[in-house]
């Protein structure tokens, strides 16, 4: 609405009316009186100054590491009004500074899971079988131990498909406590066991003898460590559940490197339980749904979400980047995708996938090498190629159905009936439903749709309203056919949808891969585990180069780094959508609380620089500030720097508040005070001597 020049005219100076400027938003309410909705050129008014949210916004994209960004205000919990400024990192950003900060980044991380399994092992295993040593294997939903049986069934279809193949040497890249060791290496000649945790490889080695295993050797070291590693030594090489704790793809690629190189031809690589890029967005949405309070705004979920997502710490991937390798090392013959077996729901078997490697025999025509070699990774590129013949009818050859093809009207009892009847050799059904992640797909996708639902509870109920359709990958094995069968993911899509093969015969059944033009680089097939320890080093970086460039007052108080910004449907920036300026901050009883002790005040300064947030009150919790495990490490080691005591890392799940966790460096610092250093005590020169001599005798004599 505009005023009219006699409406400006009548206005009379401490009457109470108000005279709105060109450029302010307003509307009229029922009453005839205007309403103050806004600027509508972005301008905003804080502590008496008037700014232009687009000249922050200019400098700050003048910086290189930032791709985008939008400046908004916002309210602290006290009501004042603040600057917040959102930035999109420039992925293609490295400057010589960024790449050493990447690599220390890189070595900080894989440092704190090795801290972070040192203390998981080192405590009493859960079961009585020591050779199913489940310690650390929590779920996601309950942060609670998952139970034994699903681990077991677990385990056990590892080992099995892993056994399928016949291994004779096995090499094992992060062993842990040995749950598929102790399975596989009875049935081999040799196998040898690597991890990063000394405590894991003592617990096996402990436990070695009972079971009779002379062939097994274990080494402690880094998954990129093949220093010693014969060359085409092993017919099987062996991953499972370790590729989520690389601190990117370009780790990865570097140990699958090793891994190709020790594999012997004909032998394969087994990547099991890795998590699905595809399903990321699902899995946090089913995760934090499960966990939220019924009354929690839908809005604050899926905040949570985002949230989760971006400081992901485990790397997720995408099922096509193990075919995309064969591109750039050629030994690889043929992959595979399986889809976790069991016949339990967990985020075990929902959300993650086996990936098999076959290298190829030497009786094959060697391939040409790749160009450039693993240093030229960004061109790699694949497409997947069914190679079969059409189908004919009648006994053998091949067919391929689409489940989502409503005119084949496809029921498992269907397709039994028409592997029976027709005899043929290959059998291929794609887009068949899982019932398995259907719930947390739909619970994603309704989120993504602002203001549908006003609670977590209103979207709970959304979900179970939902008839699912499909079939559970376990009832495929079950049927009596004689084929052997094989289920794979999709085309990699985020509906969770598999691939049904039914084969004949003995040799396995792979989809092979060839060259294409769609040239996509390692990062586009995996997250960033490293992004929001980044962003939180960047971010004062950011506050710096705006303070050379803009006054005080034009500074954002707070930061917050996305993937990307929330668009309108026409394509410009969804302020509305943008996440709260900081992470998810449950109310707890008593408010807020200020530190009391000097302990505590060192303890809050500690959490907010870990955490990246201004204000932490004693009670509050650290994991429902966005704490997680690895951010647990680095709290740990700044309590060691800054009070001088060792804080064993479970403490900080046993006492998660500031408060509590206070006592706890008090006790440790009280007894350590209480152990005295030994009185010093003067020695003669010629007691020196004579202590001297005979420690370089005893070194002489080893």
């Amino acid at each position: 609405p505009v005023l009219n020049n006699s409406a400006t005219s009548q206005f009379q100076p401490n009457s109470g009316d108000r005279i709105y400027k060109t450029g302010d938003f307003v509307r009229y309410r029922a009453d005839g009186n205007l309403e103050f909705l806004g600027r509508i050129d972005e301008q905003v008014k804080i502590r008496g100054f008037r700014i232009e949210l687009g000249e922050i916004e200019t400098v700050l994209t003048q910086h290189p590491a930032v791709q985008q960004t939008a400046a908004t205000t916002s309210e602290d919990a006290e009501g004042n009004k603040r600057l917040v400024a959102y930035v999109v990192l420039n992925a293609e950003y490295s400057s010589a500074s960024e790449k050493n900060q990447i690599m220390q980044l890189q070595d900080e991380q894989v440092l704190q899971w090795q801290m972070l399994y040192n203390e998981t092992y080192d405590r009493p295993a859960v079961d009585s079988d020591p050779t199913f040593n489940i310690v650390g294997w929590n779920s996601s939903y309950t942060n609670q131990p998952i139970p034994a049986e699903q681990m077991r069934d677990w385990a056990n279809n590892q080992a099995a498909q892993i056994l399928a193949l016949q291994p004779s040497r096995v090499l094992e890249i992060g062993c842990g406590t040995g749950l598929l060791l102790f399975q596989i290496a009875s049935r081999c000649t040799q196998y040898c066991g690597t991890d990063f945790s000394p405590i894991s490889l003592n617990y096996i080695q402990q436990h070695l003898a009972n079971q009779e295993l002379a062939n097994v050797t274990l080494l402690q070291k880094m998954a990129t460590d093949f220093a010693g590693v014969e060359t085409a030594a092993f017919d099987a090489v062996i991953l499972n559940s370790v590729v989520q704790y690389f601190p990117n793809i370009d780790y990865l690629v570097q140990v699958l490197e090793g891994a190709v190189q020790a594999t012997a031809p004909g032998g394969f690589i087994f990547i099991g339980d890795v998590r699905s890029l595809p399903l990321l967005a699902a899995f946090h949405a089913s995760v934090q749904l499960y966990q939220a309070e019924p009354s929690l705004a839908g809005e604050q979920l899926q905040q949570r979400v985002q949230m989760q997502i971006f400081q992901e710490t485990e790397l997720v991937i995408e099922p096509d980047f193990f075919k995309a390798l064969k591109h750039c090392f050629p030994q690889i013959d043929a992959v595979e995708i399986q889809l976790i077996r069991g016949s339990y729901h967990n985020e075990l078997t929902d959300f993650r996938y086996n990936a098999i490697l076959h290298i190829a025999p030497e009786t094959d025509p060697p391939n040409p090498p790749y160009e450039g070699g693993l240093r030229s990774v960004s061109n790699c590129y694949d497409k997947t190629e069914l190679h079969n013949p059409p189908f004919q009818g009648g006994q053998g050859g091949s067919k391929r159905l689409d489940w989502s093809d409503e005119n084949q009207n496809l029921t498992v009892a269907k397709v039994q009936q028409i592997l029976l009847e027709n005899q043929l050799d290959i059998f291929r059904i794609a887009n068949v439903p899982n019932p398995r992640v259907a719930a947390a797909v739909k619970a994603a996708e309704l989120l993504s749709v602002i203001d549908k639902f006003d609670t977590a509870a209103q979207l709970q109920k959304a979900v179970e309203k939902i008839d699912y359709l499909g079939v559970e990958p376990e009832d495929w094995y079950a049927l009596e056919v004689p084929y052997n069968v094989n289920i794979s993911w999709s085309n990699s899509d985020s509906e969770g949808r598999y691939d049904v093969v039914f084969w004949r015969g003995k040799s396995r059944y792979f989809l092979r891969e060839t060259r294409s033009d769609n040239l996509r680089p390692w990062r586009s097939y995996a997250n960033n585990p490293l992004q929001a320890k980044a962003a939180r080093k960047l971010v004062p970086q950011l506050q710096a180069y705006l303070a050379e460039k803009l006054p005080d007052y034009m500074i954002p108080s707070a930061f917050v780094v996305l993937e990307s910004l929330p668009v309108t449907a026409n394509g410009k920036v969804d302020r509305l959508a943008l996440p709260a300026p900081e992470p998810i901050k449950l109310e707890l009883a008593g408010g807020y609380v200020a530190p009391q002790t000097s302990i505590e005040q060192v303890l809050v300064k500690i959490w907010a620089e870990v955490l990246g947030i201004k204000r932490v009150g004693i009670r509050d919790n650290f994991f429902e500030l966005g704490g997680h495990s690895l951010l647990a490490t680095q709290l740990v080691s700044r309590v060691r720097d800054a009070c001088g005591v060792e804080l064993p890392l479970r403490r900080v799940f046993e006492a998660p508040t500031i408060e509590e966790l206070s006592k706890i460096v008090e006790s440790l610092k009280q007894n350590n005070a209480q152990i005295k250093a030994p009185a010093l005590v003067p020695v003669s020169r010629e007691n020196r001597r004579v202590k001297l001599s005979s420690l370089n005798r005893e070194s002489k004599e080893r």
